[in-house]
């Protein structure tokens, strides 16, 4: 079994923002994100994959509407579906976003739901690689 973490990727997944440079800097630290862009907080030393994941963001944007959900419903629920997820693992800094966070885990995805969401995030993990180590790239990964 599998424990995921940050399915909200530090609020990145409920598509608050646009592009990369609305995201502010202390968030924009992942893999997704140019390590060498002007003051990055970086350290995996990869250039990112910025574009692809706010194409990606866009396309379930568009799957979350189609069915009725919100992106917080997606990115919680969308884990707990997948076979040999146990649980996922949600920050919150408040009482409301963990009561969101809940209800979010009871969510039903219908198999097309997750065949379409799987299409759409394709190009950005393969882009991302075998490394699911978001914070550390090459072999500096973490994950062995």
């Amino acid at each position: 079994e599998v424990i995921a973490y940050s399915p909200l990727m530090q609020g990145i997944c409920l598509g608050k923002w646009n592009k990369a440079e609305d995201v502010p800097i202390y968030r924009a630290r992942t893999r997704h994100f140019n390590s060498n862009s002007a003051g990055s907080k970086a350290r995996h030393g990869e250039e990112g994959h910025e574009e692809l994941l706010f194409e990606t963001i866009e396309k379930v944007k568009g799957i979350a509407k189609r069915y009725g959900y919100s992106m917080l419903e997606l990115a919680i629920a969308f884990p707990l579906h997948k076979d040999g997820i146990s649980c996922v693992i949600v920050g919150a800094t408040k009482v409301s976003h963990v009561k969101s966070s809940v209800d979010a885990s009871t969510k039903t995805l219908s198999t097309q739901a997750m065949l379409e969401i799987d299409q759409a995030t394709e190009k950005l993990k393969a882009a991302m690689g075998k490394n699911c180590d978001l914070w550390q790239g090459g072999e500096d990964s973490r994950i062995r």
